[in-house]
């Protein structure tokens, strides 16, 4: 049997001191999140097999970013 490694796709979700919540799709497309709490957010996306493994301020500390993570299908 062989080991394989396994393969990621990745999610970045920006939140801004002001403005919309924006979602980085792993295809490179742009989402736009409602107004709802972040953890709303982060808990949806958790349902559909995503995990968080990091957040806090953004680089030029505009408000925040939250990268999640799930297997390759």
């Amino acid at each position: 049997m062989l080991w394989q490694m396994q393969k990621w796709e990745f999610l970045f979700i920006r939140v801004p001191h002001e403005g919309e919540t924006s979602v980085l799709k792993p295809d490179g497309g742009i989402a736009h999140v409602p107004g709802e709490p972040i953890i709303v957010t982060l808990n949806r996306f958790g349902a559909d097999g995503w995990e968080l493994i990091q957040g806090g301020v953004s680089s030029d500390s505009s408000g925040f970013v939250y990268i999640l993570k799930r297997p390759l299908a």
